[in-house]
């Protein structure tokens, strides 16, 4: 099965080229190079074929080009100390966010009331190498291990079985629905994943 995923995207970087398949390819990066809106037939679990049309919309961008943007308050109003007091900015969430969405690059507005007079551009790469990066590489390897973890305890589970994760009381557990017996997927849905 092949999927084409896509997610929300601040920007790109102006010099972002629009990236085209091979011309030819009949998988699903052919969705994307087709005409404004395309029909295609499809067969569906009864054999039968229908048709859905595809509508184009956007452009693609290579990764190392996407981009997110923040803006912050220079400075918020203190009520206690009836003053303004400078904001920071959390850096630390920022760079997971970066990380788990692989985008490259980072731009930050400071604004004073509404007015944008700053823009701080970070890397990925910057806050990598930098005291953020060296800081939280120990808590990326443990997410990795518990996901792959994860993902063989859900390859060991029978096909097609409704699981979800849970945490409670800080203990995160996988758990079997038991509402759906017959599991997640119909037979005849789990045959088409079958490999002959």
């Amino acid at each position: 099965m092949k999927l084409l995923v896509r997610y929300e995207l601040d920007a790109c970087l102006p010099e972002a080229v629009p990236c085209v398949p091979a011309v030819g390819q009949a998988n699903v990066d052919t969705l994307t190079t087709t005409p404004d809106s395309t029909k295609i037939s499809v067969s569906t679990l009864n054999g039968s074929n229908s048709l859905i049309t595809v509508a184009k919309g956007g452009r693609l961008v290579p990764q190392s080009s996407t981009m997110e943007l923040k803006t912050r308050s220079r400075t918020t109003y203190d009520k206690t100390r009836h003053t303004r007091v400078t904001n920071a900015f959390d850096w630390t969430e920022a760079y997971f966010q970066l990380v788990l969405s692989q985008t490259p690059h980072l731009a930050l507005g400071w604004h004073d009331r509404g007015t944008v007079n700053t823009i701080e551009r970070k890397t990925l790469h910057e806050l990598e190498q930098g005291h953020i990066g060296r800081a939280h590489r120990s808590h990326l390897h443990k997410l990795g291990e518990i996901l792959r973890l994860i993902c063989n305890l859900v390859k060991e589970r029978s096909e097609g079985e409704l699981l979800s994760l849970v945490c409670e009381n800080g203990t995160l557990t996988l758990r079997r629905h038991t509402d759906r017996p017959e599991g997640a997927l119909p037979a005849e849905m789990l045959q088409l994943f079958e490999t002959s």
